[in-house]
């Protein structure tokens, strides 16, 4: 399940789909690949669901993915507008977002396998 923590995962996850590769997500992140490749089985390992599909050219969000992308854009939204409201983060409204979201997911993908 997601919580607060999971943020940072999230962010990545946002910049290896905008980017497409793994290697350009990790250069962009300032990182290696190899450390954006477990971040992202991490997310997937916490949200249950296979969040990208691996071809030639890189890499893409699956269905699955697609969904939580826009979540994550939405949350990191949300994250941006609290910051400037408040210097105060309230990690359990945002741990809430993000519980919700992962049923969505769920739900999603147990709709997919019907």
């Amino acid at each position: 399940m997601l919580s607060y923590r999971h943020i940072p995962l999230l962010r990545d996850f946002a910049v290896v789909c905008q980017e497409g590769n793994l290697t350009k997500a990790s250069q962009t992140l300032g990182t290696v690949q190899s450390a954006v490749t477990q971040r992202m089985q991490r997310l997937e390992d916490a949200v249950g669901a296979r969040l990208l599909k691996r071809h030639s050219r890189g890499v893409a969000p699956t269905d699955q993915g697609l969904i939580l992308l826009k979540y994550t854009r939405r949350l990191d939204d949300l994250i941006s507008m609290h910051r400037v409201r408040s210097s105060v983060f309230e990690t359990e409204r945002f741990s809430i977002s993000l519980e919700v979201m992962t049923c969505l997911l769920k739900l999603n993908a147990s709709r997919g396998r019907s």
